[in-house]
């Protein structure tokens, strides 16, 4: 899913943090690039899915609950939430997002099924993790310590996983990290990730990407 807690940092401090429902659905311009449903419930379709709800905002993208229709399966879709105004550094960011992430192939990282592109509108699939983020499980763990201790032995061999093929997160925290319905962690949101292999970068030197409580010194 995208940032879900606290405000991540891409140039300034204070984009816009993880929401729930379709309050400010009106400014996710990700809008004009849905095709009316045939279901009247549902928020439109984009190709092959039907989208049923917002489930997260970041200061980039957009999630949504969707079901792929042709294999009847629901799924999280990321989209660009500037849609058609998106800039081309977004759009670099967002495809090697999707490119860091399908890259890995580990049970506590949240897996991709499927990157497209219609009309324009590059987004992917992933398996969707209802049992919302760890930073909604955060006080349930201060009190049981050898669980969370369990699940943070979890979560650093999924990232040392990901070390071990040149993907670098930069952006671990709470609101990355899913919890199923089985208490299984499941890191996501590589958009800020680094593929150690690429020589290009798509920021620049000098700006600051991360969320603050949460980058490391350096």
């Amino acid at each position: 899913g995208d940032d879900v807690d606290g405000s991540r940092t891409e140039g300034r401090v204070g984009n816009p943090s993880h929401e729930s429902g379709d309050e400010s659905f009106a400014t996710d311009f990700a809008v004009d690039f849905l095709e009316p449903s045939d279901d009247s419930v549902r928020l439109g379709r984009l190709g092959d899915y039907e989208i049923v709800e917002v489930i997260g905002r970041g200061g980039m993208g957009i999630v949504y609950r969707a079901r792929q229709v042709s294999l009847n399966r629901q799924v999280a879709l990321k989209m660009i939430r500037s849609g058609r105004l998106a800039h081309e550094t977004d759009l670099r960011r967002f495809r090697s997002e999707a490119e860091a992430a399908a890259l890995l192939d580990h049970p506590n990282i949240v897996p991709i099924y499927e990157v497209g592109d219609h009309h324009g509108m590059p987004y992917f699939s992933m398996k969707l993790i209802e049992g919302g983020s760890l930073a909604s499980h955060l006080p349930r763990l201060r009190s049981d310590l050898r669980a969370g201790v369990g699940l943070l032995m979890r979560v650093a061999r999924a990232i040392h996983y990901a070390h071990e093929r040149g993907v670098l997160h930069r952006d671990l925290k709470p609101g990355n990290i899913l919890i199923d319905a089985q208490g299984e962690p499941h890191v996501t949101d590589f958009g800020l990730a680094k593929l150690a292999t690429q020589e290009t970068q798509v920021t620049l030197s000098a700006v600051i990407l991360g969320t603050p409580a949460y980058m490391s010194p350096e």
